[in-house]
């Protein structure tokens, strides 16, 4: 008797074996299946907003080339550009550069520089508040990339720079767009 029940112990841990065994796989390739479909699904969401952010940025960008059309036909800019250094175009030029700066909220700075590169006008904006920069602090920057590459632009062309830090002036990476002022309404 005890033969059998230790030769029935033994058949029934052979069985159980032998049906672990099999479970266990498809319990192993379950979870590995389960696992690759989350990792697909994951870099499908993944793409998705990539996808969605690559395009918002793409349409500021087309934004700001049209904001910057604008105010390269804007009386003021035209009137200043005009009277040389009149100081009632400068102050609303710099008016609408604020009301720029304070409505749409993507510019850290908005400038007008002549054609030495010496800034006549600009706003700065910090993401509460727009203010105009003081004459004491308009600077020169006829010797930065971005105002040569302008200078060679035709009439209305627009420069994109690359993302930078420049100036040691952003605490966050900038892109500088530089837009040749249209002489009159073209």
């Amino acid at each position: 008797m005890a033969l059998f029940r230790h030769i029935k112990n033994r058949l029934i841990v052979a069985l159980l074996v032998v049906a672990a065994v099999p479970l266990a796989g498809i319990g192993l390739y379950s979870m590995y299946a389960n696992t690759e479909a989350l990792r697909e699904l994951a870099r499908a969401a993944a793409r998705e907003r990539a996808y969605l952010k690559a395009e918002k940025i793409e349409e500021t960008l087309r934004d700001i080339r049209d904001d910057l059309g604008f105010l390269a036909r804007s009386p003021m800019l035209i009137g200043l550009m005009d009277e040389g250094d009149g100081a009632f175009w400068r102050e609303k030029l710099g008016q609408q550069f604020l009301a720029f700066a304070q409505n749409k909220g993507i510019f850290a700075s908005l400038s007008y520089l002549d054609e030495n590169g010496r800034e006549v006008v600009r706003a700065e904006f910090d993401g509460l508040r727009a203010w105009l920069a003081p004459d004491e602090r308009l600077a020169y920057r006829g010797d930065r990339g971005y105002f040569h590459a302008a200078v060679l632009l035709p009439s209305g062309g627009v420069h994109v720079s690359t993302v930078d830090r420049a100036d040691g002036e952003a605490q966050e990476p900038m892109v500088r767009y530089a837009m040749r002022a249209t002489d009159r309404y073209d």
